[in-house]
């Protein structure tokens, strides 16, 4: 793989507006493996640092380049591209999962519940909860909170989808807010 088509790449998954910080992270991991397979040495060390640049770029999603730097000492530890990157996902899938269980386990199934988020981990924390029902904001101009309302409802949730200030009022209603 072309080194420049590479990291055209990689800065399209960056700063992508639809997916999540995970999501974007995942994907990261994915193709800095296909990109990074076979080289060593300096070679490495300077693709990585060039990932680490695209990485940088959406510095409000943390998880991106801390998967990365996870990844790089992998790396250099001797495992091979795809392995670490497979690594780092899993373990970031543990973490996710432990902390899913920490909240249910904190606050109790049946819950009333309202969340600013619509990242995969707030949606699942939602449906591990069970809840008696969940309040979300509208959010234009993607209808997130449309979006979201649709996938809890498939899986069986109660959904109220409100603008700003009805979402607000909501609030009081509800047991917990998932950021």
């Amino acid at each position: 793989m072309d080194m420049v088509d590479a990291l055209e790449e990689l800065n399209r998954i960056v700063m992508d507006r639809e997916m999540g910080s995970t999501q974007i992270a995942f994907a990261v991991l994915r193709k800095t493996a296909e990109l990074v397979r076979g080289m060593s040495g300096e070679e490495l060390e300077a693709a990585l640092a060039k990932v680490m640049e695209v990485a940088h770029r959406r510095s409000s999603m943390p998880v991106i380049a801390n998967a990365l730097r996870e990844m790089r000492r992998l790396l250099a530890e001797g495992m091979d591209a795809e392995r670490a990157a497979e690594s780092v996902i899993a373990g970031i899938g543990e973490r996710i999962d432990e902390s899913v269980t920490r909240l249910v386990g904190h606050l109790g199934k049946g819950v009333r519940v309202a969340t600013y988020s619509y990242s995969s981990h707030a949606l699942r924390a939602i449906k591990a909860l069970e809840p008696a029902s969940v309040e979300l904001p509208f959010c234009s101009p993607l209808n997130e909170g449309i979006r979201a309302s649709a996938e809890l409802r498939r899986a069986g949730v109660r959904c109220s989808v409100s603008q700003d200030l009805e979402f607000l009022r909501r609030l009081r209603g509800c047991d917990a807010v998932l950021l």
